[in-house]
């Protein structure tokens, strides 16, 4: 390529002013076209050089961008850890004042009652019974006393007061049972008579009695009339409910 530019004839170059044309000589063609061979490899150069930042500059801001973020993460994590948990007594702010002075009640004495209570009566000794205690003991009509009742399984004994009279011939214990039972009614155990023997405390026996029943026990006495003939009888002692032993 050189050897033909350099036997070539000399063109013509236009300057670059415009106004003339001078002839180029072989020789300085053949140094452009060194210059220019000289100049290619430097432009292929370049092209590398561009398409090299082309694939590394995104990585490297991809990196840029993954080191700012684990950056704020970990500042993140120090913040939080480095908080202080509040340790200790509570701080109290307190403004000293003055007391507010109180209010006094004022009153006017008033004339006070002296409370006098009646005189306490002396005690008195308690008067005693004397003479018969049976005396002025007859049964009266309507009067009722109590009775003692010790009861075992099937029997019981009875103990009431013998008020004493000259028609009082003996007295009739009855055991009336409260346990209710529907229909036919169980038997009554029959009448237990005791001769009269005088004022004061007299005992009988009932039996035939029916183990863990509740039972009343009645004592009737029976007089005989003074001049007629003829009896009858009045209750003279009764007793609270008593229930018999398990046998």
């Amino acid at each position: 390529m050189f050897e033909s530019l350099r036997t070539t004839s000399a063109p013509w170059v236009c300057s670059c002013d415009g106004e003339h044309e001078s002839p180029v000589s072989g020789r300085e063609l053949s140094r452009e076209a060194l210059s220019l061979r000289r100049v290619r490899p430097n432009l292929k150069h370049v092209k590398g050089i561009r398409k090299a930042a082309t694939v590394v500059l995104p990585i490297f801001v991809g990196l840029l961008l993954l080191a700012v973020c684990v950056h704020v993460l970990f500042s993140n994590d120090r913040t939080t850890q480095a908080q202080p948990n509040p340790t200790g007594t509570s701080w109290l702010l307190l403004a000293t004042g003055s007391v507010a002075p109180s209010p006094s009640a004022s009153f006017t004495p008033r004339a006070s009652a002296t409370a006098t209570l009646p005189a306490t009566p002396s005690a008195s000794a308690t008067p005693t019974r004397s003479g018969d205690p049976c005396r002025g003991a007859e049964f009266r009509a309507g009067q009722i006393n109590g009775a003692d009742v010790t009861a075992g399984s099937t029997s019981a004994v009875v103990k009431w007061f013998n008020p004493g009279s000259p028609t009082l011939v003996d007295f009739h214990i009855l055991a009336v049972s409260q346990h209710l039972v529907y229909g036919r009614q169980p038997e009554i155990p029959g009448w237990v008579t005791v001769k009269s023997n005088g004022c004061g405390w007299m005992t009988g026996v009932v039996t035939g009695l029916t183990p863990g029943t509740p039972y009343i026990f009645s004592v009737d006495g029976m007089w005989t009339g003074m001049g007629v003939d003829g009896t009858h009888t009045r209750t003279v002692a009764r007793s609270k409910v008593v229930t018999t032993a398990l046998a």
